[in-house]
C-alpha cells in the first residue's frame, strides 16, 4: 500500500514540475527584457563615472598585447633549441597574462570587482610563474613543459575513479596504461620530487625547500610581497567567513548588505594589481632582446601603471558615501 501511494505521489510531483517549468519558460521574454533594461542603464552609468581610469587601464592592456604580438612576430629563431623552448614558453604564458587581463577589464567595465580580484589572482600566479621561469635555465621551462603528464595522470586516476557517478565514460584501459607509463618515465627522468603539484620547479628553489609551493616561487622572484593581495583575492574562490561577508562591491562601512550583482564600488585594487602584473610580465618579454624600442615601452607601461592607480584611487574618492 505505501509502495502504491509513494508512485502516485511522485507521478503527482512530476506533473506539478512539468507545470511549473512550462510557467517560468513563459516568462523567459520579460525576465531577459528587465534585466537588459537594468543591466543597460547600470553600465552607461558606471562606465561614465569610471570611464578615464578604465581607459587608461584598457590602453595599458592594448600596449602590452601588441608588443607581445610584435615580439613574438618579429623575433629570431634561436639556433639553441632549448632556448628556443624557453622563449616559446615564456611568450605563451604572456599571452595567457594578456587574455586573463582582458577578462579582469570586462568585468570591472561590467561593476564586478571581486570577480576581477579574483581572476587578478591567476593573473598572478602566470606572472609568478613566468618570471620564475625566465629568471632559471631552459631546464626549468623543460620541466614545466613535461609536467603536463602530472595533471594528466591525476586526472585520469579521479575520472576512471568517479566515472560512474559523473555519468561520463573516463580513459580507456589502453589510455591508462599510455598516460600511467609516460608518467613513470617522467619520474624516472625527473625524480621522485616531480610528483607535486610544483615538483617541476623543485631543483631551482633552496635544499631547505624540497616541498615547493606557490609561495616558494613568489619568495624566489620576489613578489611575495604581494601575498596579502592573493589571500585577499583568494577570498572571491574559497569559501570562508570573509567570502561571504566582506566584498569590494560595498562601502567599506556597510556589513548588513550582501550584494549579487554588479556595483560601482571595488573597482581600484583589481586594476592596480592587473595593471603592476601585466606590466611585469610584459617588460620580462620585451627584455630578452635589447632594444632601445622595447626599453621606451617599458619605462612607458611603468609610468602609466603608476598613473592609473591614481585615476582609479581619485575615481573612488568622488563617491558620496
Amino acid at each position: 500500500m505505501m509502495l502504491i501511494s509513494n508512485i502516485f505521489f511522485l507521478q503527482y510531483i512530476e506533473e506539478l514540475t512539468i507545470t511549473a517549468i512550462d510557467s517560468y519558460s513563459l516568462e523567459i521574454p520579460k525576465i531577459i527584457q528587465r534585466n537588459k533594461k537594468e543591466h543597460d542603464s547600470f553600465v552607461q552609468k558606471h562606465i561614465s563615472h569610471w570611464e578615464d581610469a578604465l581607459n587608461h587601464l584598457e590602453l595599458l592592456i592594448d600596449i602590452c598585447i601588441n608588443s607581445g604580438s610584435d615580439f613574438s612576430e618579429h623575433r629570431k629563431i634561436e639556433s639553441d633549441i632549448a632556448n628556443e623552448i624557453k622563449t616559446g614558453l615564456l611568450i605563451r604564458l604572456h599571452a595567457k597574462a594578456c587574455s586573463i587581463s582582458n577578462e579582469i577589464l570586462l568585468l570591472l567595465k561590467n561593476g564586478y570587482a571581486d570577480g576581477a580580484h579574483a581572476r587578478w589572482r591567476s593573473l598572478h600566479e602566470v606572472n609568478v610563474t613566468l618570471q620564475f621561469i625566465s629568471s632559471n635555465s631552459p631546464v626549468c621551462a623543460e620541466r614545466f613543459l613535461a609536467h603536463e603528464i602530472y595533471d594528466s595522470y591525476y586526472g585520469m586516476k579521479y575520472h576512471k575513479k568517479h566515472e560512474h557517478r559523473l555519468q561520463e565514460k573516463g580513459p580507456t584501459d589502453e589510455e591508462c596504461a599510455i598516460i600511467t607509463r609516460v608518467f613513470k618515465d617522467k619520474l624516472n627522468k625527473y625524480g621522485k620530487d616531480f610528483d607535486s603539484q610544483y615538483g617541476w620547479a623543485t631543483p631551482f628553489l633552496p635544499e631547505n625547500n624540497r616541498a615547493p609551493g606557490f609561495q616558494s616561487l613568489e619568495k624566489a622572484v620576489k613578489l611575495d610581497h604581494m601575498r596579502p593581495y592573493f589571500k585577499w583575492a583568494s577570498q572571491n574562490i574559497h569559501p570562508n567567513i570573509k567570502t561571504i561577508t566582506k566584498s569590494l562591491t560595498l562601502p567599506t562601512f556597510e556589513t548588513s548588505v550582501i550584494n549579487i550583482g554588479p556595483s560601482n564600488f571595488g573597482l581600484t585594487d583589481p586594476a592596480q594589481n592587473a595593471a603592476l602584473s601585466l606590466t611585469q610580465a610584459t617588460a620580462t618579454i620585451l627584455t630578452i632582446v635589447e632594444k632601445e624600442e622595447n626599453i621606451v615601452i617599458i619605462n612607458s607601461l611603468t609610468k602609466l601603471t603608476e598613473a592609473i592607480g591614481k585615476k582609479f584611487l581619485e575615481t573612488a574618492r568622488t563617491f558620496d558615501v
